[in-house]
């Protein structure tokens, strides 16, 4: 990063160029080609740049000469992605797959990877990391225990930079050169040591650094960039941050052509989680108070959840004046329920609001510039949504500024950092003269020889490798339970004579005798339980078992192997007429559903796309598609008691199918979570609850499991599926009944002794 006398490019800064799309007739052949040529030589090398948050991630790529940096999604199409990297048994989680290990199994997953690197007291580490941490003599002075392995914390970042650099590689146009290079964005707390483990960690996932850089430059030059200095004026702005474990207050001076950070103070412990800890311990006191009863003390994945709860409650307080808390079973079977209103919150976090207030006096005082200098307040980060905080940040400056929220809080620090790569590797169009005394780091001269590095590569690369493994076991699998629920589907609709003539293959019924139907169905449910009674079975054991599978299908009902080739020839043929048809203009963009209807209308349409992937066993993509779409039925406003009716009994049946792709995704807790949407609108809904429990087996929460299975089978007591799983909650309760009586036992041995 440039010092504070260097400067870095000389012209004004310059967004991205925008063109109106029009008609044109088609251009000869050899002007195609130099028309291509000129495209491809506005793309050059991409850079990635990386936000790692102590709760998220974000990720943002350039690509384009030109054009500004684009902010990337996750597996799951979220722009943001936790940053949790776990073990479930001997299979690496990371990002939204490690979120619910966190809820089941605290101590095999790790978060908080960006705070880890700030502790100098290894007795601190259970602070921010459930893993046992063993002291050893390398930065940052410890490792952590994970799937049974010793890992450095650089290592852990490490193995979250490279399934996000894997998202930014997903992303990329075919004919794109490799993706090298990265920008780091780190708090301000952060000295030579952290910076050195940071840069570890990218070379470690397979990235060259090229800049490190902080997080309140970032958003300075990304709101340089946004809001562009008209020629001859100059402005300043003051910049508030909190996140999860830190404030940042930063005072910055623009011109037409440059950007000079003069001022930045950080308070590295106060943050949001400070006034999280704050609320939990006010409500776990008050749960005690209430609960007399109750003696034991909430465990780990109790704490988890409440904490969640509060987090949400947060959010909630920021529009409305009180809000329920509300935790089920939260100690001895006993629900917690309280409410909370934004009164209580200022009052119990009454001290940090009076730290927040001194790190905005002092950051102001460093810069030079009077308070009636600074034109704006540009607040940024997840804690300033409180009004309570907004209004101490106020009465700060004790002269009433405007407050803006021009940025987006989530990706302004990684599109600042990625914009900042594009000044420095001055290979694309943008420039700014950048003046900051607090960025002197230099990468070249930063992390570990590459010699101590090499085991800690050949360690990641031996994890990816295990990881592409077990991706294609879970592929497999997917495809066979695909299969299974196509072919029933198919089965269950067929007809004992043949279709009208008319009819065409993907709108016609399988004609299948009632002696095929019963043995075809005999043989989808062996399928299904030699599926359930082998969860460990091999990749070649899946396709030994899935073509014997196709094999039987095809003996027992020929007929229907026919029309799955008919309609599979159908296929073929529209994409060879839509090859080989002329092409259309279709114009520009189709512009966001803005009207009630529109809204509806495009949240049907993606329901069905999602459903369509579900049958294809692409859950991750259909998850997303239901995702957009609840987006659409959430933004609808001002509706009729019918209206609201039909678009709640819509998002009733997004939350049962998202809640069934993330139990086939092994993430029962957004399972669970959206099970209880369904059930805060549908009590009775049998669906809901049967899935709810299949999620809280999943989660090893047994007591709950058999409360929403009998709940389901009252409804419906014929339900087999209800019964089955019944069956496999009972099995878990009584196994880990054996092991607490294995653990009484033990104890009571110890003390005869």
């Amino acid at each position: 990063m440039a010092s504070a006398d260097q400067t870095v490019g000389t012209a004004a800064p310059t967004a991205s160029t925008t063109s109106a799309t029009t008609s044109t007739p088609p251009l000869p052949a050899e002007q195609q080609t130099a028309a291509a040529a000129a495209t491809t030589e506005q793309r050059c090398a991409p850079l990635v740049a990386f936000d790692i948050g102590n709760q998220t991630s974000v990720v943002a790529v350039s690509i384009h000469k030109d054009k500004l940096p684009l902010i990337i999604s996750n597996n799951l199409s979220n722009q943001v992605t936790p940053s949790l990297v776990g073990f479930d048994g001997d299979k690496r989680v990371v990002g939204e797959d490690a979120f619910d290990l966190q809820v089941r199994q605290p101590s095999m997953c790790c978060g908080n990877i960006k705070q880890l690197l700030l502790q100098k007291n290894i007795s601190q580490i259970s602070l921010w990391c459930n893993c046992p941490a063993t002291p050893t003599p390398v930065p940052p002075g410890f490792t952590l225990t994970l799937g049974g392995n010793e890992y450095l914390p650089q290592q852990i970042l490490a193995m979250l930079l490279s399934r996000l650099g894997g998202f930014a590689r997903n992303e990329l146009p075919a004919d794109s050169l490799p993706l090298e290079e990265c920008v780091l964005a780190v708090p301000l707390s952060f000295k030579e040591q952290e910076i050195h483990c940071v840069v570890d960690a990218a070379k470690i996932s397979g990235f060259t650094p090229i800049a490190v850089v902080h997080d309140f430059t970032c958003v300075a030059v990304h709101y340089a960039f946004r809001h562009p200095t008209p020629e001859g004026k100059e402005s300043v702005v003051l910049f508030l941050d909190q996140g999860h474990t830190h404030t940042t207050a930063a005072v910055a001076k623009f011109t037409p052509n440059s950007l000079t950070i003069l001022s930045a103070v950080c308070d590295e412990t106060l943050g949001g989680v400070s006034i999280d800890n704050k609320l939990i311990e006010h409500i776990v006191q008050k749960f005690k108070d209430m609960n007399a009863r109750v003696t034991t003390n909430p465990n780990v994945r109790a704490i988890a959840r409440l904490r969640r709860a509060v987090e949400k409650a947060k959010h909630i307080l920021s529009t409305i004046p009180s809000t329920d808390v509300a935790v089920d079973s939260f100690v001895e079977d006993t629900d917690l329920r309280m409410v909370l209103s934004r009164a209580s919150m200022d009052e119990l976090c009454s001290a940090e609001l009076e730290r927040l207030q001194q790190v905005i006096q002092s950051a102001i005082q460093s810069s030079g510039v009077p308070v009636e200098g600074i034109d704006h307040i540009e607040i940024v980060g997840g804690g300033f949504r409180s009004p309570s905080i907004v209004s101490a940040a106020q009465k700060a400056i004790s002269v009433e500024k405007p407050i803006l929220r021009s940025l987006d809080s989530a990706s302004s620090v990684a599109l600042g950092a990625a914009t900042l790569g594009q000044i420095l590797s001055k290979r694309f169009g943008q420039s700014l003269v950048v003046e900051d005394k607090y960025n002197t780091y230099n990468t070249e001269l930063l992390g570990s020889p590459e010699g101590d590095l090499f085991r800690h590569k050949e360690v990641e690369k031996a994890l990816n490798l295990k990881d592409s493994q077990l991706a294609q076991l879970q592929s497999k699998r997917n495809e066979m339970e695909g299969y299974l629920y196509s072919t029933r589907e198919e089965c269950n609709n067929s007809v004992a004579s043949a279709p009208p003539p008319t009819s065409t293959p993907s709108t016609a019924k399988v004609v299948m005798s009632p002696q095929e139907k019963e043995g075809l169905l005999n043989a989808l449910q062996e399928a299904e339980w030699w599926l359930s009674d082998n969860p460990n079975a091999t990749l070649p054991e899946l396709d030994n078992y899935l073509t014997s599978l196709k094999q039987k299908t095809k003996e027992l009902c020929p007929a229907l192997v026919a029309h799955r080739e008919a309609i599979e020839a159908e296929k073929l043929k529209a994409l060879q007429e839509a090859a080989n048809a002329k092409p259309v203009f279709l114009g520009t963009k189709k512009p966001e559903p803005r009207t009630k209807s529109e809204k509806l209308d495009a949240a049907n349409k993606k329901k069905e796309a999602g459903n369509k992937l579900v049958r294809d066993n692409d859950y991750e993509n259909a998850a997303a598609r239901y995702f957009q779409a609840v987006g659409f039925l959430q933004s609808m406003f001002d509706l009729s008691a019918e209206e609201k009716q039909n678009v709640d009994d819509l998002l009733c049946t997004l939350y049962l199918n998202l809640s069934l792709c993330y139990l086939k995704l092994d993430k029962p807790q957004k399972a669970i979570e959206n099970c209880h949407k369904v059930v805060e609108k549908q009590s009775t809904n049998v669906k809901a609850l049967f899935r709810r429990g299949q999620a809280y087996r999943q989660t090893k929460e047994y007591e709950l499991a058999k409360k929403d299975l009998e709940a389901g089978l009252k409804l419906e007591p014929g339900n087999l599926a209800i019964k089955k799983e019944l069956t496999l909650v009972q099995a878990g309760l009584d196994q880990e009944h054996q092991r607490q009586k294995k653990m009484a036992k033990a104890m009571f041995s110890g003390l005869n002794e």
